[in-house]
């Protein structure tokens, strides 16, 4: 996330500065406007150095045409925020700037990486990488006593190739404008990634994973705290399909009654709006509202034939997490003390509210909603005091995609007065009122769960 504040940060100074290059050749047309554009480039470069600390550029000039320029940006980037393999990064991008058009109160002008200069290109290669090449346009233009101004950029994409499979790196394409002098849009597209396993199991890869279309749109406030804002995240669709006998530790040869077993699970036309808003010692509260669509077919083929998968239809997902610390989180996947680490990633006062978690099945709708609040004492985990409500309705609809067994649970579930029936659902209630807990308002506690879990074994799809 640092690294793209940073990278946005260079983007809205640089339409800044389109403005201001704007406003000079305006005001003085033609021919003047490249001398006046002559005498501020070395201005402007120290304006963009000053607004992003680590950064150094030089511009070189190539060409000086009638009503335009063009040269080329050397730029280093060497600040502590990056990577260690980032840093002092380094490269050059030719520029042109075309003032022709100023008399209808408009200057365009394009920018394209010089490959092969610079350090990135090694960087990339040591990772096994193509070179990496972006190019794009720039405008800004005049109009009712307004400046205007977007970025548009466009990178290529790749392949990565290993033992283990074959991943196809789509390009990604930026577009960014100008809505005030502090206040830029950005819209960013990315093809996706399509992966393969390297074994074949019936014909077929062992995994196949895609992730097609993704689109992430935001607000940026460079002079503001909350520098990203209105953020939305979108994806046509999200596939995992596997070979259930490779999961399950099978070689491709391996004598089995099925080999065509596959199981997979895909959300489709995903949507989403979300937010980190700041609290007190970098603490941050998540918002997140989205709708998609999930299917999930275990098996998804057997014998050879496409299974009917179970789908959640209109799903939707709305909730707030109150708070956590995503440095502390982050420390905390690579300590060797987990739940300590976990704990100091959230508040003593840790609160989620699920908004709503539905979706339909044969028109049928199942949806949560409630809450989960903790006082947690960190010195004493016994101590710590556990308040939820949780209101469940289950959709009789259901109950036709699962398998019969599930029905019979729910109706033992009614005669227990665990849950409730209606003439379309399923409905219960879950509270926990200083740590004990409620079913149904009736009491419920361990003795209550089902004990007689059975070990997996795989003796069912051997020879």
């Amino acid at each position: 996330m640092k690294l793209l504040k940073l990278f946005f940060k260079i983007i809205i100074v640089l339409i800044f500065l389109l403005g201001i290059v704007f406003g000079i050749a305006y005001f003085n047309q033609d021919i003047v406007a490249t001398i006046a554009f002559d005498h501020s480039i070395d201005k402007a470069i120290t304006k963009v150095e000053q607004k992003v600390p680590g950064l150094s550029l030089n511009y070189e000039e190539n060409s000086t045409d009638f009503g335009i320029r063009s040269g080329v940006v050397n730029w280093t980037l060497d600040m502590d925020k990056l990577p260690s393999f980032l840093k002092g990064v380094s490269g050059a991008t030719n520029v042109k700037i075309d003032f022709e058009n100023i008399e209808q109160k408009q200057v365009r002008g394009s920018f394209e990486s010089v490959d092969y200069v610079g350090t990135i290109g090694s960087i990339f290669s040591e990772f096994g990488l193509p070179n990496f090449h972006y190019e794009g346009t720039f405008e800004a233009s005049y109009a009712e006593n307004k400046v205007n101004g977007f970025v548009e950029a466009r990178t290529n994409g790749f392949t990565l190739t290993s033992p283990e499979g074959r991943c196809v790196i789509g390009g990604m394409r930026l577009y960014s404008q100008l809505l005030s002098m502090n206040k830029v849009k950005t819209d960013l597209y990315f093809d996706g990634i399509n992966c393969k396993g390297s074994l074949t199991y019936n014909g077929k890869p062992n995994v196949v994973s895609h992730l097609q279309d993704i689109k992430l749109s935001f607000i940026s406030h460079i002079k503001e705290k909350n520098f990203f804002d209105k953020k939305k995240l979108s994806f046509s669709s999200f596939l995992f399909d596997f070979s259930t006998i490779y999961a399950i530790g099978f070689e491709p040869n391996a004598n089995v009654r099925d080999k065509s077993l596959r199981d997979s699970f895909s959300i489709e036309n995903f949507e989403s709006d979300f937010d980190f808003v700041k609290r007190e010692n970098g603490f941050k509260d998540v918002l997140f509202d989205g709708k998609f669509i999930v299917k999930v077919a275990m098996p998804s083929v057997k014998d050879n034939t496409n299974q009917i998968p179970f789908i959640a239809d209109n799903a939707k997902l709305n909730f707030e997490l109150k708070s956590l610390h995503f440095d502390y989180l982050k420390n905390a996947l690579k300590a060797s003390d987990l739940v300590p680490a976990l704990l100091n990633a959230i508040t003593n006062n840790f609160v989620f509210n699920l908004k709503e978690a539905s979706f339909y099945t044969n028109n049928s709708k199942t949806s949560i909603q409630g809450y989960l609040d903790i006082n947690l004492n960190k010195v004493d985990l016994k101590q710590s005091k556990v308040n939820s409500l949780f209101d469940i309705n289950i959709g009789k609809g259901l109950f036709e995609a699962l398998p019969k067994s599930y029905t019979l649970d729910m109706k033992n579930a009614v005669e227990d007065k665990r849950f409730n029936e209606t003439k379309t659902s399923y409905q219960t209630t879950i509270k926990v009122i200083n740590n004990k807990i409620l079913l149904n308002n009736e009491s419920f506690s361990e003795k209550d769960l089902d004990k007689n879990l059975k070990e997996d074994t795989f003796d069912e799809y051997e020879e």
